[in-house]
């Protein structure tokens, strides 16, 4: 659980980066 509660933060700035690069293909793209 502990671990969890560490993890979930760093989990949502990758998927957040991620997600910003996902938006940037898609300008390129269209």
């Amino acid at each position: 659980m502990i671990y969890k509660l560490e993890f979930i933060p760093v989990a949502k700035k990758e998927w957040d980066k991620l997600g910003s690069t996902i938006k940037e293909q898609f300008k390129k793209s269209y």
